[in-house]
Protein backbone atom coordinates (compact mmCIF):
# COMPACT_ATOMS: atom_id res chain seq x y z
CA UNK A 1 0.00 0.00 0.00
CA UNK A 2 1.27 3.23 -0.81
CA UNK A 3 1.25 6.49 1.26
CA UNK A 4 -1.47 7.73 -0.27
CA UNK A 5 -3.72 5.07 0.09
CA UNK A 6 -2.72 4.66 3.83
CA UNK A 7 -3.32 8.28 4.33
CA UNK A 8 -6.80 8.25 2.55
CA UNK A 9 -7.86 4.38 4.54
CA UNK A 10 -6.93 7.32 7.45
CA UNK A 11 -9.11 9.62 6.40
CA UNK A 12 -11.98 7.58 5.66
CA UNK A 13 -11.49 5.48 9.19
CA UNK A 14 -12.04 9.43 10.61
CA UNK A 15 -14.99 10.26 8.37
CA UNK A 16 -16.64 6.87 9.62
CA UNK A 17 -15.86 8.03 13.12
CA UNK A 18 -17.97 11.29 12.50
CA UNK A 19 -20.46 8.93 11.06
CA UNK A 20 -20.20 10.64 7.22
CA UNK A 21 -22.27 8.95 4.83
CA UNK A 22 -20.76 9.61 1.46
CA UNK A 23 -17.80 11.41 0.14
CA UNK A 24 -17.87 13.86 -2.91
CA UNK A 25 -14.94 15.04 -4.86
CA UNK A 26 -13.96 16.90 -8.10
CA UNK A 27 -11.44 15.10 -10.19
CA UNK A 28 -9.53 16.44 -13.20
CA UNK A 29 -9.91 14.50 -16.01
CA UNK A 30 -6.24 13.05 -16.20
CA UNK A 31 -6.86 12.11 -12.58
CA UNK A 32 -10.36 10.52 -12.72
CA UNK A 33 -8.95 7.16 -13.50
CA UNK A 34 -6.78 7.26 -10.25
CA UNK A 35 -9.58 7.81 -8.13
CA UNK A 36 -12.15 5.23 -9.92
CA UNK A 37 -9.68 2.39 -10.18
CA UNK A 38 -7.49 2.66 -6.80
CA UNK A 39 -10.18 4.13 -4.39
CA UNK A 40 -13.49 3.19 -5.72
CA UNK A 41 -15.32 6.04 -6.90
CA UNK A 42 -17.69 6.39 -9.14
CA UNK A 43 -18.86 9.25 -11.70
CA UNK A 44 -21.95 10.54 -9.96
CA UNK A 45 -25.58 11.02 -12.21
CA UNK A 46 -27.03 13.71 -13.72
CA UNK A 47 -29.51 12.82 -11.18
CA UNK A 48 -27.39 13.03 -8.11
CA UNK A 49 -25.54 16.25 -9.09
CA UNK A 50 -28.24 18.07 -9.73
CA UNK A 51 -29.85 17.04 -5.99
CA UNK A 52 -25.91 17.51 -4.23
CA UNK A 53 -26.81 21.04 -6.42
CA UNK A 54 -29.64 21.80 -4.30
CA UNK A 55 -29.01 20.43 -1.21
CA UNK A 56 -25.43 21.74 -0.83
CA UNK A 57 -22.73 24.75 -1.83
CA UNK A 58 -21.03 22.98 -4.48
CA UNK A 59 -17.76 24.58 -5.95
CA UNK A 60 -16.97 23.12 -9.25
CA UNK A 61 -13.95 23.65 -11.52
CA UNK A 62 -14.45 23.72 -15.15
CA UNK A 63 -13.23 20.32 -17.27
CA UNK A 64 -13.30 17.97 -13.66
CA UNK A 65 -16.09 15.30 -13.06
CA UNK A 66 -18.20 15.23 -9.83
CA UNK A 67 -17.10 11.62 -8.19
CA UNK A 68 -19.18 10.71 -5.16
CA UNK A 69 -18.49 7.23 -2.92
CA UNK A 70 -19.82 5.93 -0.15
CA UNK A 71 -17.80 6.10 3.35
CA UNK A 72 -17.10 2.60 4.32
CA UNK A 73 -19.03 1.40 7.61
CA UNK A 74 -16.55 0.96 10.93
CA UNK A 75 -14.88 -2.65 10.93
CA UNK A 76 -14.89 -4.43 14.63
Amino acid sequence: MGYFQALFSCIEGLLCSLNVEKLVLSAAEEAESIWTKRFCFRKMSDEHFKKHMGDHQLTIFKGTSMLEKEVPAKRD
